[in-house]
């Protein structure tokens, strides 16, 4: 495996080379490549998580993000490749098969790296943020390229399929992470906190979501942890 052919592959894909996605879709020599990609994405994803929770002084908790978070990072391209060829055949005639957008979708996946920062205090959620909108972009011309389809069915297409695997690594993460004690883990918890608290519960929510994110990847300390948390739910105007 030429690794200097990875690196452009995946320069071509994270600046959205429509030409690239083609190619990909067409050629089965790009399949080890992108799960390679997937893999190394997943890796980084999850030694962010674990410096994060390294950080808050929960060394068995670091190793339980590690893995937890690689597994869903990878069992989530599996399942949004599948679920995005399904929608886009189904209700918008897409071309692709499964295959083909394990493939593309694989080299989709290469801005989540930024992924591995989010250990930092407050930039490093950001960045991971960014990273995960960058994806879903890339997956976007990634689609349209495969699936033949318009500009607006592929984003709907990556939209639903992206919304469903990411509820799905969200349930899953919460459900280990109250187990173990450690809060949402996959996809860096922020993200979607974030997603949820716009949609549902408006700007004031998100703002509490984030001072809440904040109080528990930045203060170490508990007694000033709850004296930040009781402040920002209390609000400017309590008594």
């Amino acid at each position: 495996m030429d690794f200097n052919e990875i690196i452009q592959s995946v320069r071509r894909a994270v600046t959205l080379d429509k030409g690239f996605y083609e190619e990909a879709a067409l050629d089965e020599r790009y399949q080890q490549q992108a799960l390679l990609v997937v893999i190394v994405v997943a890796v980084a994803g999850g030694i962010g998580s674990f410096l994060q929770q390294l950080l808050l002084g929960h060394f068995f908790g670091s190793i339980i993000a590690l893995l937890m978070t690689v597994v869903l990072g990878v069992v989530g391209y599996y399942i949004w490749a599948y679920l995005t060829q399904w929608v886009g055949a189904k209700f918008f005639n897409g071309q692709a098969t499964t295959p083909q957008l394990l493939r593309t979708l694989g080299f989709a996946y290469a801005p989540m790296l930024l992924g591995i920062f989010a250990f930092i205090p407050c930039f490093g959620p950001l960045l991971s943020f960014a990273g995960w909108i960058w994806s879903v972009v890339a997956g976007v011309f990634a689609v349209r390229q495969t699936h033949r389809v318009t500009d607006g069915q592929a984003i709907i297409t990556v939209v639903v399929a992206w919304v469903i695997v990411a509820a799905i690594s969200l349930v899953i993460g919460t459900v280990v992470g109250t187990i173990f004690g450690l809060g949402a883990i996959g996809m860096n918890a922020m993200i979607p906190w974030l997603i949820a608290a716009i949609l549902n519960e408006g700007a004031q929510r998100t703002l509490i979501l984030w001072h809440s994110y904040l109080a528990f990847a930045i203060i170490p300390t508990e007694r000033v942890r709850s004296a930040f948390l009781f402040d920002t739910f209390r609000g400017p105007h309590a008594s």
